[in-house]
């Protein structure tokens, strides 16, 4: 079986880049959810999205950041440490992806959030195996 994860990301102006997610085994698409990242800083360290491409997403069972069930993106240029862990809120990021059920203004700050990331995650984890394959580009 292939398991190959599709980001799709939107031009947002604002302080956050949002994407449409699509997960697929043998090119059937089995489940998607949106995932919020920091705007494009040209790959800055901290203060970026990473750069559109193609990258290996690893299960990790806990790390030093986040002792829970998350996934690391490798191979990032110049980037190590890229996670896709539990976020509703771009604030919560430094160049990671935190995945979501919906987009929302939850905290009505005028910058779009993802709600319900936890259950995001958990649905990964259930249903990914422990490395995918993740393409991403434009909208």
């Amino acid at each position: 079986m292939t398991t190959i994860i599709y980001q799709i990301r939107h031009k947002i102006p604002g302080k956050e880049t949002i994407s449409n997610v699509i997960v697929t085994r043998d090119m059937e698409q089995i489940f998607s959810f949106y995932l919020v990242e920091l705007p494009w800083e040209f790959n800055k360290i901290g203060e970026s999205c990473i750069p559109i491409g193609r990258y290996t997403l690893k299960k990790l069972n806990s790390s030093p950041s986040f002792n829970y069930p998350h996934f690391e993106v490798m191979n990032v240029p110049g980037r190590t440490g890229i996670k896709w862990h539990i976020a509703n809120y771009v604030r919560e990021l430094l160049g990671c992806g935190g995945p979501g059920m919906k987009l929302a203004d939850i905290d009505n700050d005028g910058v779009i959030d993802v709600a319900s990331s936890g259950e995001a995650i958990n649905k990964l984890i259930n249903i990914l195996p422990d490395k995918s394959r993740l393409i991403i580009f434009n909208g």
